[in-house]
């Protein structure tokens, strides 16, 4: 079993009284003339008993709210080739769940349609979300059918032509989530687009899902863009708190993707010290047990401390501002115990429990032996003439 040598707790706040290098998720300490060391056959843990931190960002935010509108110039005339738009949701809460997204969503894609001219051709037939739900569009189908998505209509007012013909689901616009943008796939509920993927035009396979042919309600000819997968209010569930020092853990490399995705997972060294789960306005830990989440250094010595407070994918979590980390309410309380410990040995490969030690062979042993049944006892190695290994000297006469 470990041994704690030496043990004490370490309170740290960080909304004040810190220097240019410490923000408000991301504090170094400096322990100056108080460093933690060990000795030999020891090293240094830390355990995290405590903390605590406001959710200082938005549910929307720069990780999450960017993507792709893909369309068709107006007057494309027959060679028909879909172009980029990339929009940004606004950086706002999503308290009030559905509604928030959707009415969101709704505003860019109205804003998108008319700064690429196509808000003469198309437009969303509701605006928000509370009008689309008193709608006679909203029906049971639709909660059937689409539960848990977000679905839009989208009027096409070539429609209103008699003559017009419906074309193929190819021109028209559809939205696309690339990773390289963010997780605005997991917002959505839509499917993630990777790096390779990017350039091409959104389809059913890497953006939203058309319904082919258009899926009539009431009679009307609306284009139904509907995600293939369950909407969410934010896009991370944990926070990470991370450490600096070369560690013992380990973890996959997704918590260091970013925004990429190899698709190619591997094992790595990990500075993660602590997972927290994010509540609706505060993030919060108690350790239930002494070492629910610790690090074991691998260095015998320790001049600084550097936690971060990152998401799950190693990003730091938006400010809202420039500044405010230094001004505003970006900060977090923790207790950390350091211990100084020891495993039994001076090499940490030995084992715990000593195996019975092996009694002394007899022929180094400087006494006589117990008596075999045939021959006498000698003196050991150093008796004249001839001995036999096991310190007796043979004995030809007669059974003893």
């Amino acid at each position: 079993m470990t041994e704690v040598v030496d043990s004490y707790n370490f309170f740290i706040n960080s909304d004040r009284n810190h220097g240019e290098d410490t923000q408000g998720d991301q504090t170094r300490l400096n322990l100056g003339l108080q460093p933690i060391v060990c000795g030999e056959g020891e090293f240094i843990r830390l355990s995290l008993h405590m903390f605590a931190m406001r959710r200082s960002w938005t549910d929307i935010n720069e990780t999450n709210s960017k993507f792709v509108l893909w369309y068709t110039p107006p007057n494309a005339g027959v060679s028909v080739v879909r172009e980029p738009y990339p929009l940004n949701l606004p950086h706002i809460n999503t308290s009030s769940g559905i509604n928030s997204l959707y009415d969101a969503i709704a505003s860019t894609v109205t804003q998108a349609f008319k700064a690429v001219g196509l808000h003469t051709t198309f437009s969303l037939k509701y605006q928000t979300y509370a009008s689309f739900k008193s709608s006679p569009d909203f029906s049971e189908n639709v909660e059937v059918k689409y539960g848990g998505r977000l679905i839009f209509f989208i009027v096409d007012e070539r429609a209103k032509v008699s003559s017009f013909q419906r074309p193929s689901k190819e021109t028209l616009p559809a939205i696309q989530c690339n990773v390289s943008d963010g997780d605005s796939y997991i917002l959505f509920g839509g499917a993630r687009c990777h790096l390779a993927e990017k350039d091409k035009p959104a389809d059913s396979n890497n953006g939203i899902a058309h319904v082919a042919p258009y899926y009539q309600f009431t009679n009307s000819p609306d284009i139904i863009w509907h995600f293939p997968y369950n909407y969410s209010r934010r896009t991370q569930k944990m926070a990470y708190i991370t450490t600096t020092q070369v560690n013992s853990n380990i973890a996959t490399d997704s918590y260091t993707a970013g925004f990429f995705d190899t698709k190619k997972g591997v094992i790595e060294s990990s500075q993660i010290m602590a997972a927290i789960p994010m509540q609706d306005e505060y993030l919060s830990y108690e350790a239930p047990t002494d070492h629910n989440y610790f690090v074991n250094f691998t260095s015998k010595q320790a001049n600084m401390l550097e936690f971060n407070i990152v998401d799950s994918f190693g990003r730091r979590f938006p400010l809202i501002s420039n500044r405010q980390s230094q001004d505003g309410n970006r900060s977090f309380e923790m207790c950390v115990r350091i211990d100084r410990c020891k495993r039994p040995g001076n090499n940490p490969y030995d084992l715990d429990t000593k195996p019975p030690s092996k009694p002394t062979p007899p022929r180094f042993q400087s006494g006589p032996a117990s008596t075999l049944r045939r021959g006498i006892p000698g003196a050991g190695l150093n008796m004249p003439g001839q001995v036999f290994g096991d310190g007796y000297k043979p004995f030809f006469g007669g059974q003893n």
